[in-house]
């Protein structure tokens, strides 16, 4: 019995020995190395439609599959979660041809390489920042690109994470009663981040850190803002409870 399953698994290495020399011997030329890229990328074979692609970017530069050979290599690369490789692929081609139509695709991949690794609100945000410095490029670059209002709505999502890391920080000061340090990062919140869909809180508490500080001119200003601006806010309620003990 031993001796038959030997055997089998011997016939086994032979044929897939074989199977590997016969695709070697097939795949020798760029057109046939192009085919079969894209026909591991669409079965989702990410790392080896990756080699097919390899190969014909590094032993067929003058190939005309070149060109797509290599954005295909770094997409490969992409959806195989090799965000780093892929993103020198997509910085390798737009340095070899800038103006080509898919330059617009490759730096927004480049974007997205960053975008695909932002962590929560709470940790480093060194993707998140990376990730909005190569989509505002799409926009400056290639305005009329397709990939250019994905980019925008990218950015605004990637900024809704900066706001809600600089709240966070804030708040960590804010409720160890550490005033001069929740100050600065609320007013920073007011000044970077217009559109973040919590300005009202970031008012209130800001109005009662200076409140706290008895810096009253400046809490009174930050309550009256509130009001003004968010005057459905629940955060309105007690402004103008404070707004009534500094009078």
């Amino acid at each position: 019995m031993r001796a038959k399953y030997a055997g089998l698994l011997i016939l086994m290495m032979i044929g897939g020995s074989l199977f590997s020399c016969a695709a070697q011997r097939v795949y020798n030329n760029p057109a046939d190395l192009y085919r079969a890229g894209n026909e591991a990328l669409s079965r989702g074979k990410f790392d080896e439609a990756s080699q097919y692609f390899q190969r014909l970017v590094e032993e067929f530069p003058e190939s005309p599959f070149r060109v797509e050979g290599l954005i295909n290599l770094a997409d490969a690369l992409y959806q195989d979660d090799r965000f780093e490789e892929a993103k020198f692929q997509y910085q390798k081609f737009l340095q070899l041809y800038p103006v080509h139509p898919f330059a617009s695709k490759a730096q927004f991949q480049i974007g997205m390489t960053a975008y695909r690794r932002i962590k929560t609100f709470d940790r480093d945000q060194s993707f998140t920042r990376e990730a909005i410095s190569a989509f505002e490029k799409v926009i400056q670059n290639f305005p009329f690109s397709p990939y250019a209002e994905d980019a925008r709505k990218k950015i605004r999502a990637a900024r809704q994470l900066l706001a809600r890391h600089e709240m966070a920080i804030a708040d960590f000061y804010y409720k160890k009663g550490a005033w001069v340090s929740a100050i600065p990062r609320y007013q920073k919140i007011l000044s970077q981040y217009e559109d973040a869909p919590f300005l009202d809180e970031v008012l209130f508490k800001l109005g009662q850190s200076y409140f706290a500080e008895e810096n009253f001119l400046k809490a009174t200003q930050s309550f009256a803002q509130l009001i003004q601006r968010f005057p459905q806010s629940p955060f309105a309620r007690e402004a103008k409870a404070r707004l009534q003990e500094l009078q």
